[in-house]
């Protein structure tokens, strides 16, 4: 992480143990009303020398002010929990990294322009599976992938539970055929 701090101070520096409200309530100042969001994400195992110098590279050409990359560290509590034991199957330790692009006037493009940018830049590095909550428009491709072994389980449940599909504005399970 070294090379990233010498960018500048860190708008939340959050690597350290935390629990889970305390780490999403850390966040709220970070996203006022009126602002415009478009993210992209991946994982990362261990990133090398290589990977950090695209990462920066993808930092210094942030389109907005507000826009950040956010760098979760997954280790510790996170991957001591069996893979199956819940719907989250990444358990092996990993960063999971956000594009954020944020802006409050303008077109939307150039923003959702560097997201998908920076996703680009760091697919060669990127491991399989993320985080479904921090999913743009991946598709359901990645949001299976991301389930791993859990997908047709929660198929199951998905059928079992909204067979109509009602909660579907989200990374979506669809339910099963009857």
């Amino acid at each position: 992480m070294a090379p990233l701090r010498r960018l500048g101070p860190a708008i939340v520096d959050m690597i350290r143990p935390m629990n889970y409200t305390e780490l999403i309530a850390s966040l709220d100042p970070t996203a006022p009303d009126g602002r415009h969001y478009a993210d992209t994400a991946y994982s990362l195992k261990q990133p090398g020398d290589d990977a950090l110098k695209a990462l920066i590279a993808c930092a210094e050409q942030k389109s907005s002010p507000f826009s950040v990359i956010v760098i979760h560290d997954i280790h510790g509590a996170a991957t001591r929990v069996a893979p199956d034991a819940t719907a989250f199957a990444l358990r092996e330790p990993h960063y999971s990294v956000v594009n954020a692009a944020a802006w409050e006037e303008g077109p939307a493009e150039p923003h959702v322009a560097w997201a998908q940018e920076s996703l680009a830049r760091m697919q060669p590095f990127a491991s399989q599976g993320l985080y479904v909550n921090f999913m743009g428009h991946e598709g359901e491709a990645a949001v299976r992938e991301s389930y791993r072994a859990n997908y047709e389980r929660l198929v199951a449940l998905k059928t079992k539970y909204d067979p109509t599909n009602f909660f579907r504005m989200n990374q979506n399970i669809k339910p099963g055929k009857k």
